[in-house]
Order: C-alpha cells, then sequence, then structure tokens
C-alpha cells in the first residue's frame, strides 16, 4: 500500500525555512531537507529542482506576507511619515529575513542564475512596493511628483534596507523636506 504523504510541498517549505534560520543558505542542503521531512531525495526533486529555486519560492511567500501586512496596517499609522517610516520598517525585516537567509550566498550556487528572472522580479517587488508608497503619500504631495517621488523613495528604502540601515531619522528628514515642499 503506497505511503500517505500529506502536503508535501508545504513539508519542504517549512523545513527548509527552519532550517535556513538555522543553518543559513550556505549550509543547506537537499539531502538534509528531505530527511527532515522524511522523504526521498528523488520526492524532493518531485517538487523544487534546486535549493535555489526553494528559497526563491520562500522570498516570494516572505514578500507576499509583507505586502499584506503593510496593506492591513498602513491606514493604522498616523500621518504620511509615519506610514513611510513603517513600509521601511516592514521591507527592512524582509530584507533581514531574506538577505540574512543567504541572498548573497546565492553566487555560490553551482547552478547558472536565471538573471534576466531575477531582474524582472525585482523590478515587479519594486513596483508592488512603489504603489503602498504611492499610497501613503497621495494627498501630501503634488499629483504631478507622485510617482516620481514614489519611485525615488521605493528605491532609497530598497537601498538602505538591504545594507540593514536602522538610522531611520535621516529618512524622516528627507521625508520631511519631500512633504513640506508641495
Amino acid at each position: 500500500m503506497p505511503k500517505y504523504l500529506g502536503n508535501v510541498k508545504e513539508e519542504i517549505i517549512n523545513a527548509t525555512r527552519i532550517m535556513l534560520e538555522a543553518k543559513g543558505y550556505d549550509k543547506l542542503n537537499i539531502r538534509d531537507i528531505a530527511a527532515n521531512c522524511n522523504i526521498g531525495i528523488g520526492t524532493f526533486y518531485n517538487y523544487f529542482k534546486s535549493k535555489n529555486e526553494i528559497f526563491s519560492e520562500i522570498m516570494k511567500d516572505e514578500w507576499k506576507k509583507t505586502l499584506k501586512n503593510i496593506d492591513s496596517n498602513l491606514e493604522k499609522q498616523g500621518d504620511t511619515i509615519d506610514k513611510l517610516i513603517f513600509i521601511y520598517s516592514e521591507i527592512n525585516v524582509f530584507m533581514k529575513l531574506t538577505h540574512g537567509s543567504g541572498l548573497n550566498d546565492l553566487s555560490k550556487e553551482t547552478e547558472k542564475p536565471d538573471f534576466k528572472r531575477i531582474k524582472e522580479m525585482k523590478k515587479a517587488l519594486r513596483n508592488e512596493l512603489s504603489t503602498r508608497v504611492k499610497n501613503a503619500i497621495l494627498g501630501h504631495v503634488e499629483q504631478k511628483r507622485v510617482d516620481t517621488y514614489s519611485d525615488l523613495i521605493t528605491r532609497l528604502f530598497i537601498s538602505y534596507a538591504s545594507e540593514g540601515s536602522e538610522d531611520i531619522e535621516e529618512l524622516k528628514d528627507f521625508f520631511q523636506v519631500i512633504i513640506s515642499n508641495n
């Protein structure tokens, strides 16, 4: 009689997430993931082609959670600057989770990264974030400048957060200048 495996894909993702936090990306291997899930390596490969692919899946999931949290809590924030700081804080948490897990170690991976796909994914993520920033500044910035400012702020967030910057005071001053000049 065949063994019932339940939701194997979800089990693999959860086990990998736990192992990423404990070991980091560079020490993560498929054999250990399969062993933690009580499945064979072949079963792992039925769901994911590589550890790079499962890491990408985890990143996408974390990104969806980040956007959902921003969408659910943005209006609860105070003024425009508080909203922008909240968005930045959420992006900073996302970056720490994903970068700390080994995003920088992907260059060590033996499989050739698909740079075109990565570039497209980054652009899509930036556009999704820019929409949230736009909602935060709408009504506080001249309409003709909303798109430009939201893109600029989004790029600033990504840059600061990817460096792990916690210096929000610099950002607050910058936001105040943008808002007060309108």
